[in-house]
């Protein structure tokens, strides 16, 4: 493996601005049947680019994220490997951002690197993880304001089952988290791509 102590890793893109953290989350007053129709309309082209790329943007986190676990790794070809961690990456391929966060995060501890922006990085990319799964499993409308709503069951507790929520925010705060995904999605893949980390050696 290559020594990877003089990289300058540049800041973590927060995945959470202003616009953001303005949006809102909210119990509905009662969870009823809704008009299936209302979501069914044809949505505006900038509710589509907005929704599209959100979605689009952390699927190329979750894969840079695993590229760099295993890159960090090694190929299986190169050298002799833990057969528990070669499980391990096995089970993040069929997982989604956390099982790859996870994965990263054991694989880049275990080469004593820099911990502190590990936990750093840990921290910012957990952040949009709720978000991730919110966005790619809800029910999405758009507002007559341009407002762009979102329908999803929260993971429940004993004290709270099968809650419905909402999140509501404009299209802009869906393209800044897109645009946070991608430059984490470019920090993992100029620092952590396999081939550039084999080619140093």
């Amino acid at each position: 493996m290559s020594d990877d102590s003089e990289i300058d890793l540049t800041d973590i893109p927060e995945l959470r601005d202003a616009d953001f953290a303005r949006s809102r989350i909210v119990r509905p007053a009662a969870s009823r049947p809704v008009d299936l129709s209302l979501f069914d309309k044809d949505f505006s082209a900038e509710a589509h680019a907005a929704i599209g790329r959100v979605l689009r943007t952390f699927g190329i986190l979750e894969h840079e994220i695993l590229r760099a676990a295993v890159g960090l790794y090694g190929e299986p070809e190169e050298a002799d490997h833990d057969p528990s961690v070669k499980k391990k990456i096995e089970e993040a391929v069929a997982s989604s951002l956390g099982g790859r966060l996870k994965l990263f995060a054991e694989i880049y501890s275990a080469q004593g690197l820099d911990a502190e922006w590990l936990d750093d990085f840990k921290t910012k990319i957990a952040e949009g993880i709720p978000a991730r799964n919110r966005f790619a499993h809800g029910l999405w409308s758009e507002e007559q304001n341009g407002h762009l709503k979102c329908r999803f069951f929260e993971r429940w507790s004993e004290d709270d089952f099968a809650s419905e929520k909402v999140w509501m925010g404009t299209p802009d705060a869906l393209h800044h988290i897109a645009e946070a995904n991608m430059d984490n999605a470019r920090l993992l893949a100029e620092h952590f791509n396999s081939t550039r980390l084999h080619a140093a050696e």
